[in-house]
């Protein structure tokens, strides 16, 4: 990011002037994106004194250009004076963001050990590591070159990849605290990663790292940037680069000593004389003890065969050593250290017993930063208000102290007219209630209740909205999460068909253990969505009265109120020409599900930014809409613009969660304009949630998705009746009491004891 500016100002006598330009430029990378935007004004004056009085002279002039991209475009803008003028270049519309692959993320920010696979972790013997003999080569710890260590060594790994989770052996694993991890690049979220070391005995494949002696210590040093290994972020919220780093598990010590149980003889001085019991001479004892000390030879000597080379000497060297108690440190220094064939028996042969193996969990935990963990009450973020409003009772007026105002005699017809000006082509004239015919109403008594037209608003925080929208919105801040909830004022309550938006300050660093609390609502019926860390749709509930728990890392709460019902036509979805509640991440919220499409966004330059309603066909522009359904229903609609042929079918791929084609051939309807493609869908599990991937390379020909009960043959033949618009379920406020909300944090859970 890089920008700058200039402003300057002059005052010479009667005239003045002003200058001021600047240009401001952002790139982002993975997705690559970049805006830039530079501006230069400049006006002058001049104040003259005349006889009659002052008159005062000034120009303005301004011009600015903005551009973004990759898909070039922008708009340049020119102002003199009073007049604007506006000019649009480059693409009509913005490409979606090209995300990279996990191969590409390999070669760019690991090191690639074949395509597609990172070589993400690394070895290094400390004390007790062997030089290799011979021309092996440096030892790295493969395969061709592993390490040769002394029974007492340490070992370093360390992995370029960020970790919360150590597991060592059949141990329990060991967490970390860490903030959520991620892929930006691929916008994709990451429920953990997991570091496991084992100490594999070859010829029994047991696994020995959790015997007594052997210490492993997590490395809670790591420093991971955020941007490239933390939560994907919205397109429409991404932060600046400020060099964020998340802290983590960047690796693990392993040290193998030995357990001492039994002990050595005392030390003895060499000095030192004791009186005592008189021990038989050698001499004396020689003819009783030497006979079967030579039997022992002999047979000892009996067990090595003849023609053996330097080489198999050696190893039965070892063995029988082995057998008599030399440790593992000393065979291995024998080894090294041979330059004349070797002689059976030590010093401190059979001075300890061997020791046997004592197994058990000796992970050791190590120090690690304390994070605060807690669940952040939420703060609300938007009010969407609904599609159309209910009309407005009628009201009467009433008037205090009435008999005391003077009345006004209403004005006749005739006295109307005589006002209406002969230049205007109009007559009143008074009809009849009985001449009101079949099709045209005309209103008798009293005037119906009329509403102008308007599109759906919505008050967004941190927008600059008026101060009856940023009160509002304070009111469900306090509201939802407080004791006032039961005093809550009518700016507080969600009336039929609004929607609520939540987000969670702290989802990053909370517990996921611990959920987000307790969503509970009284009223009227709600619909509550969950989305989690990168647009992900946690939870979904079904209509309720009532509490609604909430999963752990929740990003964002969506509290629907539902009011009484709505459109019913037994057709679930969405079509471009509706408009859709945006919800960040990407994602727009539509009556029983959702859909999603990567790098969809509210425009910066021309609406709210982050969250408000947005036109469907905004989404029909990207490659692949992903659209998810709360319910199964067994017919998929894919209405296309324009007819579809064998050619253009080519264009699209389908892809289904929670359901499967049942291999019916689709069943085409032709409705003007568009085509229909229904096709016969079953559930693969209870009849959850069904997630509808459409990817085509034709943007803009997908027009709508949706779900519908039924036959397929028999719903094309409905629609040469109905129309789709007609069928659609919408969300629309026809009646029912209002909805307060309250958010109760989560109960703490007991510490975990410590591995």
């Amino acid at each position: 990011m890089a920008g700058g500016g200039l402003e300057a100002s002059a005052t010479l006598g009667p005239a003045w002037a002003h200058l001021a330009y600047g240009c401001d430029v952002i790139i982002y990378f993975d997705p690559f994106r970049y805006e830039a935007e530079a501006y230069a004004r400049i006006s002058a004056g001049i104040t003259i004194d005349v006889w009659i009085g002052k008159i005062t002279i000034k120009i303005s002039l301004g011009a600015s250009i903005y551009i973004e991209g990759p898909e070039f475009r922008g708009e340049a803008k020119f102002k003199v004076g009073p007049v604007k003028l506006t000019v649009k270049f480059g693409a009509k519309k913005q490409s979606s963001p090209n995300y990279i692959t996990w191969t590409d993320f390999v070669v760019k920010y690991l090191e690639e050990a074949q395509p597609g696979t990172a070589r993400a972790l690394s070895a290094i013997a400390g004390n007790g590591a062997l030089p290799p003999g011979g021309e092996e080569g440096t030892a790295d710890g493969s395969v061709e070159h592993p390490f040769e260590v002394l029974s007492e060594f340490e070992m370093t790994v360390t992995t370029t990849l960020p970790a919360d989770r150590l597991v060592v052996g059949t141990a329990s694993p060991q967490n970390f605290e860490t903030l959520p991890l991620g892929l930006p690049p691929i916008n994709a979220s990451l429920d953990g990663a997991e570091l496991s070391l084992s100490l594999i005995r070859v010829d029994t494949q047991a696994e020995r790292i959790n015997e007594t002696g052997v210490t492993v210590l997590g490395r809670y040093t790591g420093k991971f940037p955020v941007a490239v290994w933390g939560p994907p972020q919205e397109m429409d919220k991404k932060s600046m680069p400020k060099g964020e780093v998340l802290d983590a598990l960047e690796g693990a010590h392993m040290t193998v000593k030995p357990s001492r149980v039994g002990r050595l003889p005392p030390e003895i001085a060499f000095n030192q004389v004791e009186a005592g019991p008189r021990k038989p001479l050698p001499f004396v004892t020689e003819a009783t003890v030497r006979p079967g000390f030579l039997a022992d030879i002999g047979g000892l000597v009996a067990t090595v065969p003849g023609g053996l080379d330097p080489g198999q000497v050696f190893q039965l060297e070892q063995t029988i050593l082995a057998a008599n108690g030399m440790g593992k440190a000393a065979l291995a220094g024998r080894a090294h250290a041979r330059v004349a064939p070797g002689r059976i028996g030590s010093l401190g042969e059979r001075l300890v017993e061997p020791e046997p193996v004592t197994l058990g969990n000796v992970l050791t935990a190590a120090p690690v930063k304390v994070l605060d963990r807690s669940v952040k009450p939420p703060r609300a973020a938007a009010i969407l208000s609904p599609e159309i409003r209910t009309e407005a009772a009628a009201r009467i007026t009433t008037i205090k102290n009435a008999d005391q105002i003077a009345r006004t005699t209403a004005p006749s017809l005739a006295a109307m007219n005589a006002k209406i000006s002969p230049q205007i082509p109009a007559v009143l004239n008074r009809v009849d209630t009985a001449a009101r015919g079949d099709k045209t109403v005309i209103a008798g008594t009293r005037a119906p209740v009329t509403q102008s037209a308007r599109a759906n608003t919505s008050f967004v925080a941190g927008l600059g909205q008026d101060g009856a929208a940023a009160a509002r919105l304070a009111a469900f801040d306090r509201v939802a999460t407080g004791p006032a909830r039961r005093a809550a004022s009518e700016t507080a309550q969600l009336t039929p068909g609004e929607i609520a938006i939540f987000d969670m300050p702290a989802a990053r660093r909370s517990d996921p253990r611990l959920g987000a609390g307790t969503i509970a609502t009284s009223g009227g019926a709600v619909r509550v969505t969950a989305i989690g860390l990168g647009g992900a749709v946690l939870e979904t509930g079904a209509p309720v009265r009532g509490r609604v728990s909430l999963p752990g890392r929740t990003s964002r709460i969506v509290v629907e109120a539902l009011g009484d019902g709505g459109a019913k036509g037994g057709v679930t979805g969405w079509m471009a020409e509706r408009e859709l509640a945006f919800v960040g991440w990407s994602r727009a919220l539509f009556a029983g599900g959702s859909v999603h499409t990567a790098g969809a966004r509210i425009g910066r330059r021309d609406e709210v930014a982050g969250l408000g309603w947005i036109k469907a066909a905004k989404l029909t522009r990207q490659g692949r809409i992903t659209t998810r359904f709360d319910t199964f229903q067994p017919l998929l609609v894919l209405l296309l613009e324009g007819p579809v042929d064998p050619d253009g079918a080519r264009d699209f791929a389908l892809a289904l969660t929670g359901a499967t084609e049942t291999g019916a051939a689709p069943v085409v309807a032709h409705l003007g304009a568009r085509t229909a493609l229904i096709l016969n869908i079953a559930p693969t599990g209870k009849g959850g949630p069904v997630s509808v991937g459409v990817e085509t390379k034709a943007p803009g020909r997908l027009a709508g998705v949706m779900l519908a009960d039924g036959d397929a043959d028999r719903f094309a033949a409905l629609l040469d009746s109905r129309s789709l618009e007609d069928l659609l379920d919408r969300p629309r406020a026809v009646g029912g009491k209002p909805v307060k909300i309250k958010w109760t944090k989560p109960k703490a859970k007991k510490k975990e004891e410590a591995y």
